[in-house]
C-alpha cells in the first residue's frame, strides 16, 4: 500500500521552540514544498532515521546568515518563530530553556550568535534545512544538504 501521509514523533530539541520533543505529527508525503516549510526527510548518512527539519534554501538560491540576520538572494528575511529564543539569548544565553542539558548550557554561554554565520548556494536538486534551535540543531551545516526527492 502506498500512504499519503505518516506519522511523525519529534525526537530532541533542534525545532525547540516551534515543535518540543516527543510531539506527535502527521506528514504529507505528496506537498511541494516552500521555503519556510517544516519536513521530515531522512538523515544524510542515517538513512534510516527520519528528521524534522525547515527549509531554509531552496534549489539554486544564495542563502547566508551573518549576525543572526538570514539574507536569500541578496534579501533579508525575518524568522519570527526564532523570536523568543533569540531574546532569551541576548538575555540570558538561553540558560533557563537549556536547564535540562549542562551541555548544551555550555554551548550557548560560549556563543556569540544564536546562528553561527554560514553562506551556501544550494545546488538543484537539493535543500537546505535548519533546526529552529540553531544552537544546538544537527542540520544542513553539519551534514549537508537535503535531496529534493527525501
Amino acid at each position: 500500500r502506498v500512504y499519503v501521509f505518516t506519522p511523525v514523533t519529534v525526537n530532541g530539541h533542534s525545532m525547540d521552540p516551534t515543535l518540543s520533543d516527543g510531539q506527535r505529527l502527521i506528514s504529507s508525503k505528496i506537498s511541494n514544498y516552500e521555503r519556510m516549510d517544516i519536513i521530515t526527510t531522512k538523515e544524510p548518512g542515517d538513512e534510516e532515521r527520519m528528521i524534522v527539519k525547515r527549509i531554509i534554501g531552496m534549489p539554486g538560491d544564495t542563502v547566508k546568515m551573518e549576525n543572526d540576520q538570514l539574507t536569500i538572494n541578496g534579501k533579508k528575511y525575518d524568522e519570527p518563530y526564532l523570536d523568543k529564543f533569540k531574546k532569551e539569548f541576548s538575555e540570558d544565553k538561553l540558560q533557563g530553556e537549556y536547564a535540562y542539558s549542562s551541555g548544551f548550557q555550555a554551548q550557548a554561554e560560549s556563543a556569540s550568535t544564536f546562528t553561527s554565520d554560514f553562506e551556501y548556494t544550494v545546488p538543484k536538486g537539493k535543500y537546505l534545512v535548519l533546526g529552529d534551535n540553531r544552537l544546538i540543531s544537527k542540520d544542513s551545516r553539519m551534514f549537508g544538504l537535503v535531496d529534493k526527492d527525501m
